[in-house]
């Protein structure tokens, strides 16, 4: 929920301007020192206001001081408290902008107050949201107001339940119908925004009454979410309702309610889930029809500014990135709001505003960054650039922004626009008396702070004080330094106070005025010296009052205290000229817009004209209160009358094209072959005259036909609208060098652009905030050579060449320079971040190093740089391990692990601090190297006695435990590992098992759940040189991972490869079924072959040039993709085809022949491929989960692909593709591809109605399950459903809907193979050779302070399994270990002594004897004794035992002597039974069911099963038997494996090689320069 007040806009950079320029000019210390002198009246206050309103027409002012309201009466001569509401802490003021009498004092209780008599008196009125309610508010309350009835009004507040401003705030809305003399009425909706029709006077629809109110009503179901967004309409306060439908309705969420002139304008929230999304505009003149605006523009509202509207167009100024500087964009609408149109690019912070009481007419600053700077920031720098060094440049429009001219210099033959030369303005505004920034009451005289030359000078004391008299167009030099300013008498009489005097003087003492509309100045001291804070009068500028407000600092000798008090200065010029008032003659009349040669410029066909005081004139216009009246003639029609009708847009030539989308829509929505419409039309609310002109000089009907505009697979025979080609959006950029690294610096809900940041061979670094449509230099000299990204959302730091870094928290949008210790060392990893502190971080180089093998220097940052603190010397890395475990552990957040070369042995240290290395702990000895993955810590150690390799694994950076190997695993020290992953909470590790350069594979061993003890997963998997291994997992899913294996060596000495698949997390794997066709509908030469010789294979982890491409993506659930081949291994990978899967692996499609990139979007609703090998200027893509492709033409000539991205997450709808053109790969080339516009409504997600909704149920599954239980349950995602093409999901929470239906009974495939067990042909768990059960005693019981160890089933429970019951093949028994029975018993409460022994034996005993007697006494001997049960006869349905049965206690203890002699009957009869049976014939029968030979082992085997059940292992439900059959006989030896070779000595050049985090001792170090750089 964004909590921002929609209903006022956004003050552009001049509105703050002058107040910030105030506060840092104060804090610096930098604040300032004809005849006619006007009357000045001097009042002190101890208190600063914090607010000050003129009453319109009007000697009233307001004024509020520390939460107390005052008012004058005298235009500030005096004050006094208002009486009414001093008991209440008044928070707020507003003027009513449509009644000048009266005005709202805001409070956080119940109490509010109203006066409609300029503040002469008060009446307070009582807001109740419950009777009993006593309200405590947490923010403003608003007051919107009806600009046709002053009686009717709305009020409201944010219902904060936790009395914080957050997402859970509601607001109320209250409505009075008689100008508040009653307390206001709850309205009868619940609305997040609301307004009246007649929130303005040019929004006039005649159907809407007074009281007609446009509310938001949103739909929501019980998981909160927005199912329907509709506008409600309502002119009796919601008793009855209108819902105004539009096709928006039910996709997105309308956040705001706008009333522009006359457009009513909707502001749609196009994901209804990310109140950062992109916004639709719907627009509608007559409150009931509404069309979309052709927006295309990727941005949010909270970038999103509306600027004064016109009756012919709306403007909105939409800012291009976020940070302390921004930079926007200027749109205008056409006259049916359905069409925006760029009109200024590069606005400075949003420095545009329209000149008041002129039509057409704009002020605005374009600013770009510096290209080079000294890097030192000023005050400007501050004001206009968020402290970056800006190139601003000033220009005005006097026909709404369609052509835009320079501000010229008047009377300086210095400065001719002709040579570039022209004013920069810092602020052309003035505070008006409501305390908003305006241009002026008199149409045509401006005053502005500005410079002259090429752009805005960057020094304050360089500005000056300037004066237009013809709207802007032309200006002269007025005062000599920079001041405040205020008109008054429409703008004869002027007044201006200067805000800065340079940094020696405190405050200001003087000011100037004017009484002949700025040709003159005349200088004026005041009594106490102030530092300025406002300047005002009434708000239409009619009188000859003024406010003039500052501070005074009681304590000037102390400059370090905040002792002021408040100094009012109310000027009064009503004497001058001894009063007389101007006659006919002393006006003359001014047309608003004009030509060099004084030729009146056309607007919306009409000129504007006013009658103005001559500037020479003696006199007053003293004409107060009323405002100036603007004169309006028609001109004759011409060409820029016209605008493009609904199906065209305008083309750079100013004619009218067709617009292929909107032609289209046309052609579907009436059906016809051929269209026959006008090009052109005449603007709406144009007052031009056609004369003897026709209509047909300007329009032309044109003919088109339908079948040029629709595409084959447009549309849908449901008549929904799917999207085409033409509306995916291209920008292309080039950069000057080669492509060096990029990266999405990733963003919170608060910064929702995505942020690229690319670095090219020139060492120059780029920035977008866009995603990649416009990208910017980072502006500094310093050569770049990295950048690294920070786990913190939008951390980025830029590393030099030098000591200087550049760091930024807001996605680049701004960089702060810092001075690290040292300079970085090439080629070597720089920085290492603090998980959970972003102001810490690691900084690793060396002083005067000039080759690869310098001495590595770590030092430590908690303040983002701006400090260093030493940490080490000899590092090879260093991590914040602290603050990677488990929190919940409370682990030392401090912690840091060093690995440290001790050059002296030759070998390596891991190094462990809690204090920044003021102390230290040498953990290990001889190390490798470590990794960290998930909440582990994995150190490589060195046996040095047993010469090999030995892991360790922590979870709390304290305590080691040994990671327990299979028995016949024996690590050589130059051997690696490599941790690849932990996030089904066990670790996976790849042990190298072959080193042989160019066939390099190893094992992949997977941990239990706490890392320590590992079992065999998948033997001779794949790796490369460096030790990445051919791993992927697949996201969004659990337990799937795909692997490659080698099965041997090609005639070119060449591994041979075959690609293995996982469904249950290592616990099985194998192959991929390929499909039976491929893309061109032809079979492969192996279709019908057994999978050894017939399956998919695919190119791994270790061929990637990007190790971020992956095969999948969290946020598709169940999609991968991958390059590959069919066949009995893998085949090259030029002649690879490009295949898909929808269902986690389990069926293939090749969607493509030959090799692609790709990527997915929207959660894998658009598929994007772009061929890899091949040049090419063309993309293809899929909005239907890969069943169908269209090609798009992206580039104007074939590039070279050098990568295909997105944003990590894949949730994006743009893409971006990085390329060069053959013989030019000295440039890169960006296209950046948006697709947000294909689809034309988001996915609607209804949980508690799924079955209306655009979304299914789907499950996971294995492949040879007949359920879908995987790892003990069935598990459903919610997936987009089949044929639902037409919409995207955006930031849908599917997550929500994803359910675990139930939680399955075990079976064999919830179990893997246990510590030294491993998996055999047949798929049961065998000990491995050389050991037998009794090891495990050994093992476990030699581990110090052990008192116990397990007997092994051989199996255990895989970590992800949630099953329950069912098949328990993990039934461990814990047993004592030898001498530590007593130890044992106290652990599991065995041992028996005092009150345990009489509780345990003497109770028992009494309880006993008791019953026994009790059923002998009631059961037995009253019955006729043990004779009489001896009689009874076991084969007659009805016996003649009638027993007593007095009450319920004889009935029971009767049943209890029946039931025993059915027992022991029972029993006997059983015994008797098997002494028949014959000895041999059970052998026999045993040996027949479990196939047992005589004399060989007994292992289990799986009788009579098929193939499928051999290949993946099904049992019966009774295999948990044969089972604990087979693990009785497992105590037969067997014979040991041979000794390792000797561990080989610890060299340096092994430590120093910057690789990923994951290897361990790699190998070859040599081909590091060959693989990507991986800063």
């Amino acid at each position: 929920m964004n909590l921002r007040h929609y209903n006022k806009p956004l003050h552009s950079i001049w509105s703050y301007i002058i107040l910030l320029s105030y506060l840092i000019n104060f804090i610096n210390g930098a604040v300032a020192t004809s005849d006619y002198h006007p009357k000045v009246t001097i009042t002190t206050e101890k208190q600063v206001a914090t607010e000050i309103k003129y009453f319109d027409d009007s000697s009233n002012i307001l004024v509020l001081r520390r939460s107390v309201l005052s008012i004058s009466f005298d235009d500030g001569a005096s004050y006094k408290v208002v009486e009414e509401t001093k008991d209440d802490k008044i928070i707020h003021l507003e003027l009513d902008k449509f009644n000048k009498l009266r005005a709202f004092a805001f409070t956080l209780s119940n109490n509010q107050y109203v006066t409609n008599d300029q503040g002469k008196t008060w009446q307070k009125f009582e807001i109740k949201h419950d009777k009993s309610e006593k309200l405590d508010l947490v923010s403003i309350p608003l007051i919107t107001l009806n600009a046709k009835s002053p009686d009717l009004a709305l009020f409201d507040y944010y219902d904060c339940p936790d009395k914080m401003f957050n997402a859970k705030c509601k607001r109320i809305y209250f409505y009075t119908q008689d100008g508040f003399k009653t307390n206001p009425k709850r309205l009868n909706i619940d609305s997040s925004v609301c307004k009246f029709s007649k929130s303005n006077l040019e929004f006039d629809n005649t159907q809407d009454q007074d009281s007609t109110i446009y509310c938001a009503k949103h739909t929501l179901n019980s998981f909160g979410h927005v199912v329907e967004s509709n506008v409600a309409k309502s002119s009796d306060f919601f008793n009855k309702v209108d819902l105004i439908n539009h096709h928006h309705s039910n996709n997105g969420k309308i956040i705001d309610i706008r009333i522009e002139s006359n457009f009513l304008i909707l502001v749609v929230q196009n994901d209804k889930f990310n109140e950062n999304s992109r916004v639709s505009i719907l627009v509608s003149k007559n409150g009931h029809h509404f069309h979309n605006t052709d927006l295309r523009l990727g941005t949010a509202y909270g970038l999103m500014t509306f600027l004064e509207a016109s009756p012919s167009s709306f403007f909105v100024s939409v800012m291009e990135f976020k940070g302390i500087s921004s930079s926007g964009t200027f749109y205008g609408s056409d006259s049916a709001g359905t069409r925006l149109t760029k009109l200024l690019g590069d606005i400075n912070d949003g420095a545009i505003k329209k000149i008041d009481n002129i039509d057409g007419a704009w002020l605005a600053n374009t600013g770009t960054i510096a290209e080079s700077t000294d890097g030192s920031t000023n005050l400007i720098d501050l004001l206009i650039g968020g402290g970056s060094s800006k190139d601003v440049v000033s220009k005005y429009s006097f026909n709404d922004g369609q052509d835009w001219h320079p501000l010229v210099v008047n009377n300086d033959k210095d400065c001719k626009t002709s040579s570039g030369c022209s004013l920069h303005l810092l602020n052309p505004t003035e505070r008006n008396g409501e305390g908003d920034y305006v241009t002026g009451p008199t149409p045509g005289i401006l005053l502005a702070v500005g410079s002259k030359g090429r752009k805005l000078d960057r020094e304050i004391e360089n500005m000056r004080t300037w004066i237009s008299r013809d709207g802007g167009a032309s200006w002269d030099l007025a005062i000599e330094e920079p001041c405040l300013f205020s008109f008054g008498d429409q703008g004869n009489v002027i007044v201006a106070i200067p805000f800065y005097a340079g940094i020696d003087k405190l405050s200001i003492s003087k000011f100037y005025f004017s009484l002949d509309q700025g040709k003159s100045f005349q200088e004026e001291s005041i009594e106490h010296p102030i530092f300025p804070l406002t300047l005002t009068t009434t708000v239409d500028g009619t009188s000859r009052k003024f406010i003039l407000s500052g501070l005074i600092d009681n304590t000037p000798e102390d400059h370090h205290d905040f002792d002021f008090s408040e100094s009012m200065y109310a000027i009064d010029f009503t004497d001058a000229f001894e009063g007389k008032v101007c006659e006919d003659g002393d006006f003359e009349d001014v047309y608003a817009r004009v030509t060099i040669n004084e030729e009146p410029i056309c607007v919306y066909g009409h000129k504007e004209k006013f009658n103005r005081r001559k500037q020479n004139a003696q006199c007053f216009v003293n004409k107060l209160f009323e405002d100036v009246k603007v004169y309006e003639d028609s001109c004759e029609c011409t060409a820029a009358d016209f605008e493009c009708a609904s199906g065209f847009e305008p083309a750079e030539d100013k004619s009218c094209q067709p617009l292929h989308r909107n032609i289209a829509h046309m052609c579907m929505m009436q059906k016809v072959k051929e269209l026959n419409i006008p090009n052109k039309v005449l603007m709406d609310g144009n007052k031009c005259s056609m004369g003897k002109k026709k209509a047909s000089e300007f329009i032309t009907n044109q003919k088109l036909k339908c079948s040029d505009f629709l595409e084959s697979h447009e549309g849908s025979d449901d008549g929904t609208d799917k999207g085409t080609t033409h509306d995916i959006v291209v920008e292309v950029n080039e950069f000057l060098g080669e492509l060096q690294q990029y990266a999405y610096i990733e963003g919170d809900k608060d910064m929702s652009f995505e942020n690229v940041i690319i670095r090219t061979a020139d060492f120059q670094a780029y920035i977008s905030n866009d995603g990649g449509f416009v990208f910017r230099k980072v502006p500094v000299d310093d050569k770049i050579i990295g950048f690294y990204e920070g786990y913190a959302a939008g951390h980025v730091i830029l590393v030099t060449d030098s000591k200087v870094i550049y760091v930024s928290h807001d996605g680049g949008a701004t960089f702060v320079k810092q001075i690290a210790p040292t300079t970085p060392i090439p080629r070597r990893k720089s920085i290492s971040f603090n998980k959970i502190d972003p102001h810490q971080f690691i900084w690793y180089g060396s002083e005067q190093c000039t080759t690869d093998d310098c001495p590595v220097e770590a030092y430590i940052t908690k303040d983002n740089g701006k400090s260093f603190d030493s940490l080490s010397e000899d590092v090879i890395i260093c991590d914040f391990v602290g603050s990677i475990f488990d929190q919940s552990a409370n682990p030392d957040k401090d912690l840091i692990y060093c690995s440290v070369l001790d050059r002296s042995q030759r070998r390596i240290k891991l190094v462990s601090s809690r204090n920044g290395f003021k102390d230290s702990e040498i953990k290990f000895d001889y190390i490798v190297g470590y990794a960290i993955t998930g909440d582990f810590v994995v150190v490589a150690t060195v046996n040095q006695e047993k010469k090999s390799l030995q892991a360790k694994v922590t979870v709390d950076g304290s305590v080691f435990a040994d990671a327990d190997f299979p028995a016949d695993f024996h690590v050589e020290s130059q051997q690696a590992y490599t941790i690849l992953d932990s996030q089904s909470r066990a670790i996976f590790m790849h042990v190298t098992t072959n080193t042989e350069a160019g066939k390099e594979y190893g094992s992949i061993l997977k941990s239990n759940s706490n890392g320590t003890s590992y079992v065999l997963s998948l033997s001779d998997v794949n790796r490369n040189r460096v030790g990445y291994v051919d791993y992927d997992r697949i996201e969004g899913l659990e337990g799937v991972i795909i692997s490659n294996v080698v099965i041997g060596v090609d005639s070119k000495g060449n591994k041979e490869l075959s690609t293995q698949i996982t469904h249950n997390d290592g616990g099985e794997w194998a192959a991929l079924v390929p499909p039976v066709t491929n893309s061109d509908g032809q079979k492969y030469g192996c279709t019908g072959q057994s999978l050894e010789r017939c399956s998919l294979h695919l190119h791994g982890f270790t061929e990637r040039d990007d190790y971020r491409d992956t095969f999948s993506s969290a946020s598709a659930t169940g999609l991968i993709i991958g390059v590959g081949s069919v066949g009995k291994s893998l085949d090259t990978y030029e002649r690879s085809s490009t295949f898909m899967s929808n269902d986690g692996g389990i069926t293939w499609k090749e969607i493509k022949r030959g090799v692609y990139m790709w990527e997915y979007g929207d959660r894998g609703t658009i598929l994007v491929l772009v061929p890899a090998k091949n040049e090419t200027d063309t993309l293809s893509y899929s909005l239907d989960e890969g069943t169908t492709w269209l090609d798009y033409k992206f580039a104007d000539k074939p590039i070279n692909v050098l990568d295909l991205a997105t944003v990590p997450s894949d949730t994006s709808r743009k893409f971006l593709i990085f390329g060069y053109v053959t013989g030019a790969k000295t440039s890169t080339l960006t296209y950046a591809i948006d697709f947000s516009g294909i689809h034309r409504r988001q996915c609607q997600l209804d949980l508690d109605n799924p079955a209306n909704d655009d979304y299914v149920y789907w499950s996971p599954s294995h492949p040879k399950l007949p359920d879908n239980c995987l790892f003990g349950h069935e598990a459903k995602y919610l997936r987009r459903a089949v044929g639902h093409n037409d919409c995207f999901i955006g930031s849908a929470p599917l997550s929500e809907g994803f359910k675990v239906i139930r939680n399955c009974s075990c079976t064999r495939r919830d179990y893997e193979c246990d510590y030294n067990y491993y998996r055999d042909t047949d798929n049961t768990c065998k000990l491995v050779k050389g050991l037998s059960p009794t090891d495990r005693e050994n093992e476990y019981c030699k581990k110090e302070n052990a008192f116990e160890y397990f007997e092994p089933t051989g199996y255990r429970k895989i970590p992800l399994s949630t099953c329950n019951g069912g098949q328990e093949f993990d039934s461990w028994h814990a047993k004592a270990c030898p001498g530590k029975e007593k130890e044992f018993n106290q652990h599991y409460g065995k041992e028996v002594k005092g009150y345990k022994l009489f509780l345990l034996v003497f109770i028992p005993i009494f309880v006993f004897v008791f019953a026994t007697g009790f059923v002998y006494d009631r059961g037995i001997r009253r019955n006729g004794g043990f004779k009489r049960l001896g009689q009874i006869r076991l084969d007659l349905e009805d016996d003649d035992f009638n027993p007593i049965e007095d009450n319920q206690v004889d009935v029971v203890v009767n049943r209890i002597v029946r039931g025993g002699i059915f027992a022991m009957a029972a029993t006997f009869a059983t015994f008797k039974a098997i002494q028949k049976i014959d000895r041999i014939i059970l052998d026999k029968l045993t040996s027949a069911i479990f196939r047992r030979t005589p004399g060989r082992r007994n292992y289990v085997q799986v009788p009579d099963l098929d193939d499928e059940d051999e290949l993946f292992g099904d049992f019966r439900d009774d295999y948990e038997e044969e089972i604990n059959e087979g693990t009785a006989n497992l105590d037969q030896e067997f014979t040991d494996g041979s000794e390792n070779d000797d561990l080989n000595n610890v060299t340096t050049e092994e430590t120093e090689t910057d690789v990923d985090s994951r290897l361990f001792g790699i190998d070859d170090h040599s081909d590091e320069e060959s693989h990507p750089e991986l800063l």
